[in-house]
């Protein structure tokens, strides 16, 4: 089973206000321990004034998972997530955020014609899955 869900749907404890969140209910309903990806707290926010206080993404050149020191995924005891995952600052290619390039997967084109003329960033590659 996957759930994918953001902001604090993720948690497995109490959220304040709220009581369980999803995945706090998960356990109690189903017997299902979930494992739980905090993709929320260690992400770039809209202002460096909101940044969480773990949030180091100088450390990082791609999306990271946070390790302990035995290599262990790194829990957010915050929250209640089993693994946390670091993202880098945003950098930009030709105007556009970067990571829009998914890995080499969107890459830069040039056209001219009378209904379409500049330079975007499209698909490379699709990928289907059945």
């Amino acid at each position: 089973m996957l759930l994918y869900c953001g902001f604090d749907h993720v948690r497995e404890g109490k959220v304040h206000q709220w009581g369980k969140a999803m995945a706090g209910e998960l356990r109690p309903l189903t017997g299902i321990d979930p494992f739980t990806i905090d993709q929320v707290v260690l992400s770039e926010p809209s202002h460096p004034g909101y940044e969480c206080f773990d949030y180091h993404p100088e450390l990082i050149q791609t999306s990271s998972i946070l390790l302990t020191s035995k290599g262990h995924a790194k829990p957010n005891q915050m929250n209640g997530t089993d693994i946390r995952i670091l993202y880098p600052r945003t950098t930009f290619t030709a105007g556009r955020p970067s990571w829009l390039l998914r890995g080499g997967l969107v890459g830069s084109s040039k056209f001219t014609g009378s209904l379409l003329s500049g330079e975007f960033s499209l698909p490379r590659e699709c990928l289907f899955f059945e």
